[in-house]
């Protein structure tokens, strides 16, 4: 079913080699462990691979805990209890986001989850679609409907906050139409009405391409930051409560794209990451940036993929921190309150996206980590231990390209752990994670 455009559907971190953190060890020691894959064989796919007798090596080197079961990933494991590797993680869907056309297929660029009805997600693609995908029971997703925003051109992001979805997306220029400038709509999902974010000068959000959206409450309202494709960010308020939004100012600073936008819940600070190396952060009372992580104070060495909010609940109190992704192979975790290092990490492979679950007190929570070789690690936070990766050529299932997207799928009805990917692939994947404390192969 296609709806039109009015959308009216109702521990302590591990020692690092990074410069200046808390945690750093003596002589910036690599924080990689070493480990050995087992033989090839049954379930194997060979030395490193995380197949075999013993534990691989994933990205960067370091010991995956276990080896998981690549038959049981896929779905199709007939030795259940007898196994000797864990049943650990199984793709339970899989769904085609973008069809080809002319030999393309768009990427998926974003997944959100409606929290008011938490068994919804939507997706953006690159075919200019925002789809709807509902579940009633974490593994198997139908798609509900599908908006096309505009004619072949692209869905950059969405965000979801209090029923409202925030859409950036490619339109034809007003008075040239072979020329894409970027909209901005919000789109109430209970009435259906909706409002273009347009500048009062150009008539358009942006001119470059939308990558990122990111919605902060600066006291009851909500104001909306978007950042494009040339390093600038847009913040977008209302003059008064329940008007229509109006553009507030412009944050620039970043000299390429914009690939990250994340609030922190403790300060209500925006952090921005971009391709230009740099991850800055914003006081959003002001619009000001009030420090920038360069590789000279703890950032990255190559461009900065992906920001996401981790938090900790291991010694019984939550800290947030920020954990940052590159394309140079390395992570990042900073302290939410002052931007400072706590911990570097080296991943061998250029990272593309990032997602954490919500901590249970008292226990570890556990992050995804999506790379651009279409690997997906699994690791549990703030100990950074890798449980496992989901390797498209050794687990024979998975992303045949960059994973860009990761979202923790939370919905308190449903016991069991699951987490949604999709990647430049135009796919979507749904996969059932088990609990890593359990020793036994299956449950």
């Amino acid at each position: 079913m296609t709806v039109q455009e009015s959308f009216s559907f109702p521990l302590p971190f591990p020692r690092s080699s990074g410069r200046g953190g808390r945690y750093s060890s003596r002589g910036g020691g690599d924080s990689s462990y070493e480990g050995r894959g087992g033989r090839g064989g049954y379930n194997s796919a060979g030395r490193g691979a995380g197949g075999g007798r013993g534990p691989g090596r994933g990205h960067g080197g370091d010991t995956i805990t276990f080896s998981a079961c690549k038959f049981y990933a896929a779905g199709n494991c007939d030795r259940a209890a007898s196994c000797r590797h864990r049943h650990a993680v199984q793709k339970v869907s899989e769904a085609v986001v973008s069809e080809e056309s002319d030999g393309f297929r768009g990427a998926v660029r974003s997944l959100v989850q409606w929290k008011d009805k938490p068994d919804h997600v939507f997706s953006a693609c690159d075919d200019g679609t925002v789809k709807m995908w509902s579940t009633t029971d974490g593994s198997t997703w139908t798609q509900v409907t599908s908006v096309q925003m505009t004619e072949w051109r692209h869905v950059g992001d969405l965000q979801e906050v209090e029923g409202v979805l925030y859409v950036g997306y490619g339109t034809p220029y007003a008075h040239l139409a072979d020329v894409t400038v970027d909209a901005l709509r919000v789109m109430d999902l209970t009435s259906g009405s909706t409002q273009e974010l347009v500048s009062s000068v150009t008539g358009f959000a942006h001119a470059s391409r939308i990558n990122r959206i990111m919605v902060v409450k600066v006291g009851a309202d909500p104001r909306v930051y978007a950042g494009d494709e040339e390093g600038r960010i847009t913040a977008w308020a209302r003059p008064s409560p329940g008007a229509p939004f109006a553009q507030l100012a412009q944050l620039e600073g970043h000299a390429r794209a914009i690939t990250s936008l994340v609030s922190t819940a403790s300060n209500g600070m925006l952090w921005s990451s971009s391709e230009d190396g740099t991850i800055r952060i914003w006081n959003t009372g002001t619009n000001v940036c009030e420090h920038t992580i360069t590789k000279d104070n703890g950032g990255h060495e190559g461009p900065v993929a992906a920001l996401a909010i981790g938090q900790s609940a291991a010694e019984g109190t939550l800290a947030e921190y920020v954990i940052s992704g590159s394309k140079d192979g390395t992570m990042g975790v900073f302290q939410a309150a002052d931007g400072g290092l706590t911990y570097k990490h080296k991943c061998g492979t250029g990272v593309s996206a990032i997602a954490a679950f919500d901590p249970t007190p008292g226990t570890s929570a556990l992050l995804l980590v999506g790379y651009e070789d279409g690997t997906i690690a699994v690791r549990n936070f703030p100990e950074f231990a890798l449980a496992f990766e989901i390797h498209p050529t050794s687990l024979y299932v998975g992303h045949s390209k960059p994973v860009l997207a990761l979202l923790p799928f939370n919905n308190p009805s449903i016991d069991d752990s699951y987490f949604l990917s999709a990647g430049e692939d135009g796919t979507m994947m749904c996969w059932n994670v088990h609990k890593l404390t359990d020793p036994s192969p299956a449950k």
